[in-house]
């Protein structure tokens, strides 16, 4: 298994535009979920191994199933979100 060798923060979507992921470091992100007219915002912090696995594995994307995005679509999203959304 390798592991990301990379900066922080580094930003993934799922294809579908309704996930999007800001990972802040090897054991913590951020994930902003919308939900038909409804969001949800959430921070983890990773304690155990399967989920520093699934941060480690988002990072390095070797199945393509997440999408890589910029600050900025980030940020876009998420101020959409807290602008237009209920959040839940």
């Amino acid at each position: 298994m390798s592991f990301f060798q990379g900066s922080f923060p580094q930003y993934r979507k799922y294809a579908h535009n309704r996930t999007y992921f800001k990972i802040s470091s090897l054991v913590l992100f951020e994930e902003l979920n919308i939900v038909v007219s409804k969001y949800s915002y959430t921070t983890f912090a990773a304690k155990i191994l399967p989920d520093r696995n699934f941060i480690n594995d988002m990072l390095l994307n070797e199945e393509s199933r997440w999408v890589v995005i910029t600050e900025q679509e980030y940020n876009d999203a998420k101020e959409r979100c807290e602008n237009s959304l209920q959040r839940f």
